[in-house]
């Protein structure tokens, strides 16, 4: 069942404002807050149907209640979907799919990058990439996280 989007056009706008944006090259996040049930969902349908929703990269995070005690939280959500990883997948097949992304994206400097995002997700490294992150502990490690998120 469809109905017309009545009421949320000026929102709408700004959605697809931001996929222009990224797709000129300028990255972004966009939040998306309000009670239940006012039609967030929907404005995210709409804006992911329109012209520049279909022609942009976008990867979807949640941040649910019962996340707020893990740290980073809503980005493991979006890079787990991003990699195709789901809740079943045991830890070695999670790393596996892991890495495989990471290698689609960033070809050969991967290894340098899937150790660290592998951590920041809480997962153990492959014993490929567990050798990268000996030793590294504390801000040393945080600033190797961040940097790898950026790359």
């Amino acid at each position: 069942v469809s109905s017309p989007m009545v009421g949320r056009a000026r929102e709408l706008e700004q959605l697809c404002q931001q996929f222009r944006r990224v797709r000129q090259g300028s990255g972004g996040i966009v939040s998306l807050v309000g009670e239940a049930g006012i039609g967030k969902s929907r404005l995210v349908r709409e804006a992911l149907a329109s012209e520049e929703g279909r022609r942009a990269r976008l990867l979807i995070g949640r941040s649910l209640s019962v996340g707020g005690s893990l740290s980073f939280h809503p980005f493991t959500d979006l890079l787990r979907g991003w990699a195709g990883i789901s809740a079943a997948d045991a830890d070695a097949e999670a790393v596996a799919r892991l890495e495989e992304a990471v290698a689609d994206l960033c070809g050969e400097e991967a290894g340098e990058i899937a150790p660290f995002v592998a951590s920041l997700m809480g997962l153990h490294p492959s014993p490929a990439h567990a050798e990268r992150l000996r030793g590294i502990e504390g801000r040393a490690l945080e600033r190797l996280i961040f940097h790898a998120m950026r790359t």
